[in-house]
């Protein structure tokens, strides 16, 4: 609440602002608002301090926030309003723990959180970073302003636990790691390293489980040039599920002939072809083994696939929820067997290959894995590409 302090015919009156400094008046009436807030004895409310204070600078900042007697402070750098969720959590922003690295122009935005369950006033805090990294340009000495963003790539989310996933992804020069995300579209939290590095990942915590989150990453180089990826999204795993619960290894080895031309795929199953349709498919099947392709023992492509590169292996657990690369080549590898195609038509069906781990292909993989002797209902790790999964893939791509 706020407090007004009536003066009336007083000589002087020293009021102490929690070591803020003095506030006086003499021989006046009327009121004096000393702009605190107070709810709590001996704690006064106010906007956390930020050091160094906001101004222009030309290198990045490390600023500093503290709050008198607050449990936590809550803050945002893109734009976002903070606020607090009971005492020691942010219902919006991230919760201060360390200095906030500003490589960037930027307006920190916080507000500190009570024992009683209430906030403070809010703070807004802008930075201007005015730098400029040269580097030598070829043939007359002269030099040119490094104006050119970082590449993002191979940009992976991992739900690890029913509160926490892992995002990484790699950049072609060393940058900050940056991950905006949130339950829409609008994210409203974010996550920001001081270090530099073309390897990055990073861990997000405090998430709730079984639900949808939508995320993207950001790399900002040393001279401020920003690059940010497609958005994405993945699910949390459930309240007390793991991501090391994974498939049982499998003992079952298949035969593989490695190719360079693709097998035709069946427009539907066998068994459903009438005698003309079955002979045509044969007939192609031949054509395509004379020249070049072949058939693995267990049924299905092997070698290389159109649209999967040449040189691809499954190196990463997928998941249902996850969005990623390795998804839509694990679709395209499903789709060359018409036992395992993940969608007759539209999303997920052969050339409509998409990046999101959906139901179908849920149910592809689930089918992949009972066909080829890897996994089945009884077995923690139905529906999911770990391990065994990964190397019946491998091996059936002649890796």
């Amino acid at each position: 609440m706020r407090k007004k302090i009536s003066i009336a015919f007083l000589s002087t009156i020293l009021i102490l602002c929690g070591g803020a400094g003095a506030v006086l008046a003499s021989e006046t009436t009327g009121e004096i608002n000393v702009g605190i807030q107070t709810g709590m004895e001996g704690v006064i409310k106010a906007a956390p301090t930020a050091s160094p204070a906001a101004g222009t600078y030309t290198s990045t900042q490390s600023v500093s926030l503290t709050a008198s007697g607050s449990t936590a402070i809550c803050y945002t750098t893109n734009g976002a309003t903070p606020a607090c969720s009971g005492t020691t959590a942010c219902s919006t922003g991230t919760k201060y723990s360390s200095a906030i690295s500003i490589a960037s122009t930027a307006t920190v935005k916080s507000v500190a959180c009570y024992a009683d369950s209430t906030e403070g006033p809010a703070g807004s805090d802008a930075y201007t970073i005015s730098t400029a990294t040269i580097t030598p340009s070829g043939g007359g000495g002269g030099y040119v302003a490094d104006t050119t963003a970082p590449a993002i790539s191979n940009v992976v989310a991992k739900p690890t636990t029913g509160n926490t996933a892992n995002i990484t992804w790699t950049t072609n020069e060393s940058s900050l790691s940056w991950v905006v995300y949130g339950t829409t579209t609008a994210y409203g939290q974010e996550l920001k390293t001081t270090s530099y590095t073309a390897s990055h990942s990073v861990n997000l915590t405090g998430l709730t489980p079984n639900t949808t989150y939508y995320y993207q990453v950001k790399s900002q180089d040393s001279s401020n040039n920003t690059a940010a990826s497609a958005a994405g999204t993945f699910t949390t795993l459930g309240q007390g599920e793991s991501a090391n619960v994974d498939e049982p290894t499998t003992s079952t080895q298949t035969p593989v002939i490695t190719s360079t031309t693709p097998l035709p795929v069946p427009s539907k199953p066998l068994a459903e072809m009438n005698r003309t349709e079955l002979i045509t498919f044969l007939i192609q099947l031949i054509a395509a083994i004379q020249s070049g392709a072949t058939v693995s023992s267990s049924g299905g492509a092997t070698g290389s696939i159109d649209g999967i590169p040449s040189g691809f292996t499954f190196q990463n657990s997928l998941r249902f929820g996850m969005s990623s690369v390795d998804v839509k080549y694990l679709q395209i590898f499903l789709n060359t067997d018409a036992d395992t195609k993940v969608s007759l038509s539209g999303a997920g069906s052969p050339g409509n290959e998409t990046m999101m781990f959906g139901n179908a292909t849920l149910a592809a993989v689930k089918k992949f894995q009972v066909k080829h002797g890897v996994a089945d209902a009884s077995n923690p790790g139905y529906g999911l590409v770990g391990p065994a999964t990964r190397a019946k893939l491998n091996s059936l791509l002649g890796k």
